[in-house]
């Protein structure tokens, strides 16, 4: 499994201006929408009390790059 490049990485952050623990203006239901509707997870299923930017570096750890799966 391949994994995303600490440069990757913190493009994401930058993209999704995340250093505060947000991710843009997400509210917790267009985040979960916008999640479920990318790559089909409902993220407070299964990322527990964590914060939306905790939650995208989660997802980006747990995602093989190669095949897109979580």
């Amino acid at each position: 499994m391949a994994q995303m490049t600490y440069i990757e990485k913190d493009y994401f952050e930058r993209l999704f201006d995340m250093e505060t623990g947000y991710v843009l203006d997400f509210t917790n239901y267009t985040y979960q929408r916008f999640v479920a509707d990318t790559i089909n997870i409902d993220v407070y299923k299964k990322y527990h009390n964590l914060s939306k930017a905790k939650i995208l570096r989660a997802i980006m750890d747990d995602c093989d790059n190669v095949t897109g799966k979580v």
